[in-house]
Order: structure tokens, then sequence, then C-alpha cells
């Protein structure tokens, strides 16, 4: 088996994500991404040098990042010919790219399909529609999501007390339907509408949600340190290399991390550091910006990119 080396790098990391009286700490919070690219055979920096040369950067910059090859939005960066340039020569070099993308606030969320599913009776259908329920449920969150997070405030998410399960599930079931009808759906959004009610309601009267205890309330999202030990966990036979920078509890981190199978670097000397911040932050802006406009709308985000920009996407 050919041993593989994985770089990373990260994208909109907000250090925690925490719920307010007056809503979330960061209210729209971009897309996380965590990845980078995999090296599959030797390292040839002297391509790197080329490169640059060819981005007009200065060959003193021993820390190249994606502001240095464009700034601005998605369109601008994939419209972009240096960020063309780069993606070819990954291409060229045969290298592979890895990523992980997270919505923070559907991440946040949908705990409590999981918790519905594991209560209802009929587990073994619903277990076949966790996808829509999500999605569904997001979509309903995010029409009322002031009123949403005023529950969430109002009862400790994620900690939610066993004694209050029933009255939260009641006010959350009345937050996000009561101004909803099927009428107005489209056939799968009613079938996910239709599914998502009746799961509601088989749990309205159920005292627990089993992950929504223990929690820290109010703060869904604590720290970011187990994306990165769940994905070096899970490829424990090849190597991953980390910059010596990124944000999180090195010890929690450590302890997270089940073999000795990784290392952190300074990306001013490992130039696959600064490859993978890159590519992060092509996807961290490209996941961002679909997150954001609805299926229907694909057509226009395409038609608005340029020549290259279609090549490079």
């Amino acid at each position: 088996m050919i041993k593989l080396i994985f770089y990373y790098d990260e994208t909109n990391n907000i250090r925690k994500l925490r719920i307010t009286e007056k809503g979330l700490n960061v209210d729209s919070p971009s897309v996380f991404v965590l990845g980078g690219v995999i090296s599959t055979k030797a390292k040839c920096e002297s391509e790197w040098e080329s490169l640059k040369k060819i981005w007009k950067i200065q060959s003193n910059n021993s820390d190249i990042k994606l502001k240095h090859l464009i700034k601005g939005d998605i369109y601008s960066v994939l419209n972009s010919k240096k960020v063309g340039v780069f993606l070819q020569w990954l291409k060229d070099s045969e290298m592979l790219i890895h990523y992980i993308c997270v919505d923070l606030f559907y991440f946040t969320v949908v705990d409590i399909i999981d918790s519905f599913v594991l209560n209802s009776p009929r587990v073994d259908i619903y277990l076949n529609f966790i996808p829509l329920l999500k999605d569904t449920l997001y979509e309903l969150v995010l029409q009322n999501k002031e009123a949403t997070l005023q529950v969430f405030f109002n009862y400790q998410y994620p900690d939610i007390e066993i004694p209050i399960v029933r009255k939260f599930t009641e006010d959350l079931y009345d937050t996000l339907f009561e101004r909803n009808e099927y009428n107005q759906k489209t056939q799968e959004e009613h079938i996910g509408f239709y599914l998502l009610n009746a799961l509601f309601k088989e749990n309205i009267n159920d005292n627990e949600l089993v992950f929504l205890h223990n929690e820290t309330g109010l703060t869904p999202i604590e720290s970011f340190e187990s994306f990165y030990t769940i994905r070096i966990n899970k490829y424990k036979s090849h190597k991953h290399i980390l910059d010596e920078e990124l944000s999180f509890d090195r010890e929690a981190f450590d302890d997270g991390v089940e073999i000795d199978n990784y290392e952190f670097c300074n990306s001013n000397t490992e130039y696959l550091i600064q490859a993978s911040d890159i590519i992060v932050g092509i996807l961290g802006k490209f996941f961002t910006e679909i997150n954001s406009i609805k299926l229907n709308e694909i057509s226009h985000f395409i038609e608005a990119l340029n020549s290259n920009g279609k090549k490079t996407l």
C-alpha cells in the first residue's frame, strides 16, 4: 500500500459557536473547510518556485496564501488565471485533494433529527430519510431563525434538561410549523415537511433527546479539534502534516489522536501547506457562496463566470 502524506490548512474557523440572547455570536458563519493536498510521490520544490515566477510573486515571499494570487469573492477567484494555473499544476503533479466542509449552523441544528429518530417506533423507516429530514428542518429553521434561536436560548440548547424536553419540543414545533402550510411546498418539499411534522408529533411526549443532554449549554461548537482528530484517526496508516499556526487546543488535540502519525510544521518551510492554504481558501469561498443560493440559481452562478472561470470550476 502506498503511504500518503496529508497536508492540512483550514479556513473560516470561528473558534466557538455560541447562542446568545440576541442570536449567534457569529450571525452568519461561513462554511468551515479543513483540507489540503495529498502527496503521492517525492516532492519537487523547484516546481513551486517556478509557479511563483508565473504568478509574479517575489522569490523572498516564503509563505504564499490565496490572497497573494487573488482577492475578492468566489467569482473573482474562479475567474483568476493564477488560480487556473495553480489547479493545473496540481493536476500535472498528480496531487490529490482532501477536504471536509461544514455548515456550522446546520451542524448545530441537525442533532435534533438524530435524537428524534432514535426515539421513534418507526426508526427503520425514518433512517431512509435522514438527509431529507435534516434538510427540511434546516430550511424551516432558516425561515424562522430569530424565533428558533430564542427557543434554543430559553432551553440552553444543546444541553436540554430532561424535565423540560417535552416543553422544548412543543415550543420548537410551534415555532417551526405555525406559519408553514403543505400547499406552499413543491412535491419533494411537501414530503420532507410531512415526514418532519410526523416525526415531531411522535416525539412531543418523549422525555429524552439523547444527543442533546450533558453538553455545554448555549455552546453548540466548543472547538474544532475533533474535525482534525476524526480524520487523522480514520487514516491511521498515513502521515499527516499540519500548519503549526492552526487555532485549536493542542493538548486536547493530542489526547484525541489515537496514534503518533502526525506532526506540525511551519508553513514558511513547507510549500505543500501553502498549497493547502490556497485549496481550502478556494473551497471556503465556493461552498459559502453555494450554500447561500438556491438550487435553481446554480445556472446563474455559472453564467456569471468568464470562460476561464468555467474551466476552473
